[in-house]
């Protein structure tokens, strides 16, 4: 208890004003800033007060808006305005639903037949899955063979490199090896 007390000394009356007085500012500020957003772009000056910009009544101010100007239907959507963004292109949506459409009523029929049919048409298609199958390991053997026949090749034509080399190698060192003996034998003369 003797800590709440220390604590409650230790703050200043000041401190406390200017918490108070900012809080006071925000919400009157906010308070004040919602009518300046309601005006919006059509702003006829009602809201300020200045009735000089006014021409009339409503009616003569429903003929000033032009008819393809940009309104906000209110749709019922979320904050009763429309969900449908109105950037998407729904020229391809259509279309798609209707794919999506046609595929379902296909895998109901392909469903709704007898246990026979049924067992029949899967048989088949996985005779045609295996032949797929087939087909590819041919493919990818025959892709194989080829790369093996590269790669044998290729080291063939390395290995004859390397044997010309070594063959190269050795002939320099045995001319290099006669021709320190002839030297040493002219020196020994």
């Amino acid at each position: 208890m003797n800590k709440v007390f220390t604590w409650l000394k230790k703050i200043r009356l000041a401190q406390v004003l200017t918490v108070f007085l900012a809080g006071v500012l925000l919400i009157v500020s906010t308070a004040c800033n919602g009518a300046a957003n309601a005006r919006g772009a059509g702003d006829t000056g009602l809201l300020r007060g200045d009735s000089s910009s006014v021409k009339g009544d409503a009616s003569t101010l429903r003929e000033e808006v032009p008819e393809n100007a940009v309104t906000n239907k209110r749709e019922g959507g979320m904050n009763n305005y429309s969900d449908i963004d109105p950037r998407m292109d729904a020229s391809k949506v259509g279309a798609k639903s209707r794919a999506l459409v046609d595929k379902a009523e296909r895998n109901v029929i392909d469903q709704t037949d007898d246990l026979g049919t049924n067992t029949k048409r899967i048989l088949d298609k996985k005779g045609e899955n295996l032949k797929h199958l087939g087909q590819n390991a041919k493919e990818d053997a025959a892709g194989f063979g080829d790369k093996a026949q590269n790669a044998t090749e290729a080291a063939t034509g390395r290995a004859k490199e390397a044997s010309r080399k070594t063959q190269q190698a050795a002939e320099q060192a045995a001319s290099h090896t006669k021709g320190a003996l002839n030297k040493a034998g002219d020196a020994i003369d």
